[in-house]
């Protein structure tokens, strides 16, 4: 039919530019690019690991993925995923780290330990 034709010419393509915490890489990245890259394989995809805040603006990024306290702005932002992280540390080290900083006193719940 002729609509296929014209649907099947235009293909979306160009370049998006995201920028992601490297510490998410290793838990978010494939399952983020894996489907989008199969549904537009002509898109060019850059990625951006950084553990800095990006001015979205200022280095020309299209995307940024993000944790913690949404500040106030002026850019549209979308909650994707709500996880919980822990810390996790051995007894002896958590009662060094804590007690060395803190003195005496029980350690707070923040410091799960195995």
């Amino acid at each position: 039919m002729a609509g296929d034709d014209i649907n099947a010419s235009k293909e979306i393509s160009g370049r998006v530019r995201f920028s992601m915490f490297s510490e998410l890489a290793p838990l978010f990245l494939e399952t983020i690019l894996s489907d989008f890259a199969v549904q537009y394989p002509a898109i060019q995809l850059e990625i951006g690991l950084t553990d800095q805040h990006v001015d979205i603006i200022r280095d020309e990024y299209d995307v940024a993925f993000r944790v913690g306290t949404v500040v106030s702005s002026d850019l549209m932002i979308r909650r994707l995923v709500d996880f919980k992280m822990i810390m996790v540390s051995s007894p002896p080290f958590a009662k060094k780290t804590w007690l060395a900083k803190h003195g005496r006193g029980s350690i707070p719940r923040a410091f799960c330990t195995i």
